[in-house]
């Protein structure tokens, strides 16, 4: 009788050190598989944030371009205004110049040929 109880406790002792074991296996797998899935999560993470950044800067690019752009099409713009009311000083200063001047001689030929006319 003692033997076989001595048998079956060291039978339990060794089923419950296996069974400790296992649970100790089991364990460490989960959490081994609890920080690859964080990994994971973190690599997506990171992965979703230099994809966030990237668009960022490319939106950035597009942006300045339009604006440089648009500063571009002002400027031209400006410079055309510009030129073109440099032309029109230009034209009145010619015209008062021709007023000073008095009118012209055909004009007068013209007013004086409709003033004998009449």
């Amino acid at each position: 009788k003692t033997r076989r109880r001595m048998q079956q406790y060291t039978r339990q002792q060794r089923d419950q050190s296996m069974a400790e074991q296992e649970a100790r296996r089991k364990r460490i797998e989960d959490e081994a598989q609890v920080a690859d899935e964080r990994i994971m999560q973190a690599i997506r993470s990171q992965e979703r944030a230099k994809a966030r950044a990237a668009e960022f800067r490319h939106r950035e690019r597009s942006e300045e371009k339009a604006r440089a752009l648009l500063q571009e099409e002002q400027h031209v713009r400006q410079q055309e205004l510009a030129e073109v009311a440099q032309l029109e000083r230009q034209r009145k200063r010619q015209w008062r110049a021709e007023l000073a001047r008095g009118p012209a001689t055909p004009l007068r030929s013209d007013m004086s040929s409709r003033a004998s006319s009449r």
